[in-house]
């Protein structure tokens, strides 16, 4: 969605519940996380890549983290 707008440019599906919450993964992908209990990495084309599932509680937070000596690394902080 265009912020200042409020035109929705884009909507992402594979989700059965609310998404609770959402991240810039890279320049091109986001991860969201669901009360399906689910985390889908998918590009901002809306084309899913990788879903992470099994965890017993919905996903309420994601949180990217990067460490310079390591490179890009992706934490995900998930049962809330």
């Amino acid at each position: 969605m265009i912020i200042e707008t409020g035109i929705c440019t884009l909507t992402l599906t594979g989700h059965s519940e609310s998404v609770e919450c959402i991240v810039n993964m890279t320049i091109n992908q986001i991860a969201s996380g669901s009360r399906d209990h689910s985390i889908k990495i998918c590009f901002q084309s809306g084309i899913c890549l990788k879903s992470f599932e099994g965890h017993t509680k919905g996903i309420m937070h994601i949180e990217k983290v990067s460490f310079s000596n390591l490179g890009s690394i992706s934490k995900y902080l998930v049962e809330v």
